[in-house]
């Protein structure tokens, strides 16, 4: 608004025929107004021309972010600086809401949907492939040597138990004897009516031990002669009392067996 104060206002003078006080008193009210009507004038212009910013003029500025009826333009939203960086925790709609680094992100994004289960890899020695875990529950059962017993918060103890039927007794150097009334030097029994425990019988024939699946060279009993050593192996039966050789020993020949008999019977 142009300076009033530049524009001369009319009133009485002395010479004139009025009282030059009294009479220009109205005058000078209005004078007065005018100017304080021009100072307010002057302080809005001044916040109006200072809210255009590098635009032509204030209405091309608001039209950039608002529509006629005064609401924000989505498109407004879309070009302006929308970082999830400059957001905060909180709740919106009863929902609360956090922010997320990218690796946090991308560590959720390996995580399946709906895995609550823990997978596990069991490698074997007598399963060369493995056993592999991927969905399901994994129990963990008691056997008869082995009992799981779990303490609060999150501890899992394996307990060690001795079973009954592991119970047994250990029999050392004992001479067989032969299964027939005519010994055929061939043929043995332990000399026991109780079973022996299976894979437990172990033979010696002149201090070396000779095996089921396979058979070895026994020496002479008597090593300064020159009799040859001559292979031999022993046979289980089914009975798990008696046993026999492959091939039969000589009178002279020296045998002794272990084996281990249950107690749990």
């Amino acid at each position: 608004m142009p300076n009033i104060n530049n524009i001369t206002v009319p009133s009485y003078e002395a010479l004139q025929p009025y009282h030059y006080i009294y009479d220009n008193l109205p005058i000078a009210a209005l004078i007065k107004r005018q100017e304080v009507l021009n100072d307010a004038v002057d302080f809005n212009t001044g916040v109006l021309e200072n809210s255009i910013g590098s635009r032509i003029d204030l209405a091309a500025r608001l039209n950039q972010s608002l529509t006629s009826n005064g609401d924000l333009k989505p498109t407004a939203v879309d070009i302006s600086l929308h970082n999830i960086g400059y957001h905060e925790d909180g709740i919106y709609n009863e929902i609360s809401y956090i922010r997320m680094k990218l690796d946090e992100r991308n560590k959720l994004a390996q995580i399946q949907e709906g895995a609550n289960y823990l997978s596990l890899n069991i490698n074997i020695p007598s399963i060369s492939s493995g056993i592999f875990f991927q969905t399901g529950i994994l129990e963990l059962k008691n056997s008869s040597s082995l009992k799981w017993r779990f303490d609060a918060p999150n501890n899992l103890t394996a307990d060690l138990n001795y079973p009954l039927e592991s119970a047994h007794i250990h029999y050392y150097g004992v001479t067989p004897k032969p299964s027939f009334l005519g010994s055929d030097y061939k043929n043995y029994t332990t000399s026991l009516s109780k079973q022996i425990m299976n894979n437990t019988l172990r033979v010696f024939i002149n201090g070396v031990q000779i095996f089921s699946d396979f058979e070895v060279f026994v020496p002479p009993a008597n090593p300064n002669t020159n009799s040859k050593w001559h292979k031999n192996k022993f046979s289980l039966n089914d009975d798990l009392i008696s046993f026999q050789l492959l091939n039969s020993i000589s009178q002279y020949d020296i045998i002794k067996i272990d084996f281990d008999v249950s107690l749990a019977e």
